[in-house]
């Protein structure tokens, strides 16, 4: 009964809202067109937060939302399906679908917790690492492996869902395997902003190599937050390791079959390809959206119709929707209503202070968008400010795209989601973390990201 009563609250919310829009007078700015934009795009936003409905349906919503009230031409609501970006993420779902089918990636996690293992603190860094390895060889698509593989430790090891010992597994998993989306090239963070950049100067572009180069100081981030985690919050658990756990799931695997073999040659050819295009000028999307396809060649076989079926398309269709958010936005003129209510307070600011308000507005902002939807929504006006201000656009879009991986709450990003959904942490413990990590993020981000920017020239 307290389950259902939650969940009619959170409909009224998610109805409710929405409409208090329609309280704000119109202006020459604020019009009719872009009322009935913000009260669509929030409805939406609020299925998702709240777990309401799948992520399919509320990119149906937003989809038809745009299109049914006739704000914007059916062009437009649907242009976002000729990106590559679309593609590209399907690609790669696909592939890490594939790659979790053939197991290389729990063998290679379960090896490694064994190597490393032996007691508690060692088996939170070499959970950690086991989370970057499959982020670099996945392009950030291997957290619901990771998720699925704590979940199974905390069982297997006896650890209480909830308890402190599950408290840092999970934040373990998170950091190597959420957290590189601030430093890793991705499909969607990294192929979503390439597409948002290219509307400001379709010059511009962000590759493997460049996303890397701008980024890679917010590695050394989460090692220091992987240091916080295993010498304060957690040093004093005292939690016992039994190996035999991890031998026993080992065992399961078998010998290293062929299919892992191939996984592994087809993983490390499409990141070869990656870094390659980052210097020849070949479409980095092709990586994804063609290469990761080979799985279902003859002689490779490493896919079927079943691993198409595993595939969460919400996800996809959700994803480009958020596109969509940018796109019809544009359209209806958000980026002057945001030029003319955030355009006064950052006017003759310096470009760090710039930095600094991009990095406030893009946090609130996510707290009620996806992180997709913040960088397609406040990407183009804040940068275009930026640009007036002389800021270098890439400098102002990184910054919003480095909070995906910076959250208060489990909603604001679908990866910690999942990981919240497994159960492995109480909504306290969660927000109590990643608070403090948040308060640390933005110290990083003024201390050491923005004099790192003005060293390599992009401030």
């Amino acid at each position: 009964m307290e389950k259902t009563n939650k969940k009619l609250w959170q409909w009224a919310i998610s109805i409710i809202l929405p409409l208090c829009i329609c309280l704000i007078p119109l202006s020459e700015v604020y019009t009719a067109e872009l009322r009935i934009f913000f009260i669509v795009t929030l409805f939406a936003i609020l299925l998702v937060a709240f777990d309401l409905v799948d992520s399919l349906i509320a990119a149906v919503v937003l989809f038809m939302g745009y299109y049914a009230t006739g704000i914007v031409d059916a062009a437009t609501v649907f242009s976002s399906w000729s990106n590559d970006v679309a593609w590209m993420i399907i690609g790669s779902l696909v592939f890490a679908a594939a790659l979790n089918q053939t197991g290389i990636m729990k063998r290679f996690a379960y090896t490694l917790i064994l190597k490393l293992g032996g007691s508690y603190t060692k088996m939170l860094w070499a959970i950690y690492f086991v989370g970057v390895i499959i982020s670099v060889l996945t392009s950030c698509n291997g957290f619901p492996l990771l998720a699925a593989i704590a979940f199974a430790i905390c069982k297997g090891l006896g650890y209480p869902l909830g308890s402190k010992e599950s408290n840092g597994i999970a934040l373990a998993a998170m950091a190597g395997s959420v957290c590189p989306f601030a430093w890793l090239y991705n499909p969607i963070n990294a192929g979503v902003g390439d597409a948002v950049l290219k509307l400001i100067n379709p010059d511009l572009a962000i590759t493997w190599v460049s996303y890397l180069q701008i980024s890679w100081p917010w590695f050394v981030f989460d090692l220091l937050w992987m240091i916080l985690l295993t010498k304060v919050f957690f040093k004093s658990t005292g939690a016992g390791v039994k190996t035999e756990f991890f031998k026993n799931e080992l065992g399961k695997l078998g010998q290293i079959s062929s299919a892992e073999k191939k996984a592994l040659v087809l993983t490390i050819i499409i990141v070869l390809y990656m870094i390659i295009a980052s210097f020849t000028g070949w479409k980095t999307a092709y990586g994804f959206s063609l290469i990761a396809w080979a799985v279902f060649l003859p002689g490779i076989n490493l896919a079927n119709s079943d691993t198409i079926k595993s595939v969460n398309f919400g996800v996809v269709f959700f994803t480009v929707a958020c596109i969509t958010i940018g796109s019809v936005g544009n359209a209806l003129g958000v980026g002057e209503l945001i030029n003319s209510l955030v355009g006064p307070m950052l006017e003759n600011v310096s470009n760090v202070g710039f930095i600094g308000g991009v990095w406030g507005i893009s946090t609130a902002a996510n707290f009620l968008l996806t992180p997709v939807a913040c960088s397609t929504v406040l990407g183009v006006p804040l940068m275009q400010i930026g640009v007036s201000l002389g800021v270098d656009p890439v400098a102002t879009l990184f910054t919003i795209m480095m909070n995906t991986s910076n959250v208060f709450m489990p909603h604001e990003n679908t990866a910690y989601l999942l990981f919240f959904a497994f159960g492995l942490m109480m909504m306290k413990d969660f927000i109590k973390y990643n608070a403090v990590r948040m308060v640390g993020h933005l110290i990083f981000m003024m201390a050491i990201i923005v004099p790192y920017w003005f060293l390599i020239g992009v401030l």
